[in-house]
């Protein structure tokens, strides 16, 4: 049996990212990314580049994306990097066109949802809020799918649950302590 076992009996875009950090995580609430557009539960998973749970990741992504595209579209369609829900960060930029260290030596798989997604702890139970933050390492449930409209095509994902697995540092800096006010 596989170390990074896949679920199964599920639909064919279902795919459970091991030992990956996050970032970019609004997960307790769903937040507007763009003006125009309805809040949403979303989150970067960084895989690290070269372990063996993203090598597994990266297998599990390719075959769902192969599984949806050839559904939706009776055959595997080669997008644009900025069509796809999974980049390499070593080529990612943040709005104002600086690279976005965090990202750098890591696979970026971002997904969003309209619902709020499973969240658990290290325990398996439902964790409390603010406990996946950007910075803690986790899996994570995600649905790929394919997109085609007058946006044009796409491979999106859905985030279906999170669980974390430890801490880390926060990215952006520790919060601020507001005890005594």
């Amino acid at each position: 049996m596989s170390k990074y076992p896949q679920p199964t009996d599920q639909p064919p875009g279902v795919v459970k990212l091991y030992e990956c950090r996050l970032s970019y995580a609004a997960l307790d609430k769903p937040v507007a990314f763009e003006e125009v557009k309805p809040p949403k539960y979303k989150c970067d998973f960084l895989l690290p580049k070269g372990t063996p749970a993203t090598e597994a990741n990266l297998e599990a992504l390719k075959a769902a994306k192969e599984r949806v595209m050839k559904e939706k579209w009776g055959e595997i369609v080669k997008l644009g990097s900025d069509r796809v829900c999974i980049k390499d960060g070593d080529k990612l930029t943040k709005s104002d066109g600086t690279p976005r260290e965090e990202a750098k030596g890591h696979w970026v798989v971002t997904a969003s949802e309209d619902d709020a997604p499973l969240l658990v702890n290290e325990k398996g139970t439902q964790a409390s809020p603010g406990a996946l933050y950007s910075g803690a390492w986790g899996h994570a449930i995600i649905n790929l799918w394919c997109q085609d409209n007058n946006y044009g095509r796409r491979l999106n994902a859905n985030l279906k649950g999170v669980q974390k697995v430890r801490d880390d540092d926060r990215f952006g800096g520790q919060g601020i302590d507001v005890q005594g006010m």
